[in-house]
């Protein structure tokens, strides 16, 4: 595809293409030993730790085509521009992306417990890792969506005695 900066700005996709019904899935029951964390190394602070149930779950299948479409788009203008240039244009997409998902997804919708994990999982495991191939810190540019995740995945009430 040859899309301008303008089509590019201006692309507004439609409710299939980015169904948030996958965000509202209520009624799955979680096990205690499946909110257990664990460590991803020997020495682990907090952030190193990944709750049992979010290595479980797999990214929304929705979001395979435009991952793959962003992830075609910033390989070729990794290979196409300065680095320099690239991580400024990357910086203005995380951006334009943030401010999508924000405004549609983030408040717009209520989230159940695992809605809030399966969103944290499609961050973490897709958005964030298709930047790491060019950023090092790629969730660095995403900082409201990184906070989002963070309060989606709180303990819930019902969890605490």
């Amino acid at each position: 595809n040859n899309w301008s900066r303008a089509e590019i700005n201006n692309y507004e996709p439609n409710e299939t293409s980015l169904n948030r019904q996958s965000y509202l899935r209520a009624e799955i029951p979680l096990e205690s030993s499946a909110t257990k964390k664990i460590s991803t190394n020997s020495t682990a602070s907090t952030s190193d730790e990944i709750p049992v149930n979010a290595i479980l779950i797999e990214i929304s299948p929705e979001l395979y085509t435009p991952l793959s479409q962003l992830t075609h788009v910033l390989n070729f203008l990794s290979n196409s521009l300065p680095s320099r240039i690239f991580n400024h244009v990357y910086k203005e997409i995380s951006k334009e992306i943030e401010d999508f998902l924000w405004e549609r997804i983030l408040m717009k919708s209520q989230f159940s417990e695992m809605g809030g994990w399966q969103f944290e999982v499609d961050m973490e495991k897709g958005l964030f890792m298709i930047g790491k191939r060019w950023i090092k810190k790629p969730e660095n540019y995403f900082r409201k969506i990184r906070d989002a995740c963070i309060l989606l995945t709180l303990p819930s009430s019902s969890d605490n005695p």
